[in-house]
């Protein structure tokens, strides 16, 4: 009987990552209304560095000069349906929703993507310093995630071994009491 038990506990300590990860939550789809209208501060412009993620791109506008456009929260575990995901080398119409850097655009604003352009055969540091990040973050949640499962399991695993031996040990000695 009380093998029976622990056989149930362990099967269900080893199925818990796998229901946590089944019923994580999946990122929401935007809830835009009509097509909005273009805003008097759009500008055109080519994405020449991405950010944190690619939610952040810094752009050189047709003027000439480099701006941050932000397309959600970058760099943090946040995302929402409404978040714009920009394309290195990518040409866009930039329709932000303020003015004045760094400008927030959204997959509800008009900013639009036109088409791509060749980018700079060499790299820059900052670019190739910001693709390791990128990379870094993104691979981070699922790894702290997988890391605390695991220490979870661990620790559940030793505390019903634990409660085994104790078990067994008593009955060994004469049973409780």
């Amino acid at each position: 009987m009380m093998r029976a038990r622990a056989l149930i506990a362990v099967a269900l300590i080893a199925a818990g990552p796998g229901f946590a990860i089944a019923v994580s939550a999946t990122p929401a789809q935007a809830s835009c209304t009509g097509s909005p209208a273009r805003a008097a501060d759009a500008f055109n412009g080519t994405v020449v560095r991405l950010g944190i993620d690619d939610r952040q791109a810094f752009v050189r506008t047709d003027a000439g000069s480099v701006v941050e456009v932000d397309g959600g929260a970058a760099g943090l575990d946040v995302s929402s349906g409404e978040d714009y995901h920009f394309v290195l080398g990518g040409r866009y119409v930039i329709d932000p929703s303020n003015a004045v850097e760094p400008y927030l655009v959204n997959d509800c604003t008009a900013t639009t993507l036109l088409g791509m352009t060749s980018v700079p055969a060499t790299p820059t540091r900052a670019l190739v310093a910001s693709t390791a990040l990128t990379t870094r973050e993104s691979w981070w949640p699922v790894l702290r995630d997988a890391a605390v499962i695991l220490v979870l399991t661990v620790l559940a695993l030793v505390a019903i071994r634990r409660r085994i031996w104790r078990r067994t040990r008593r009955a060994d000695v004469g049973g409780p009491g």
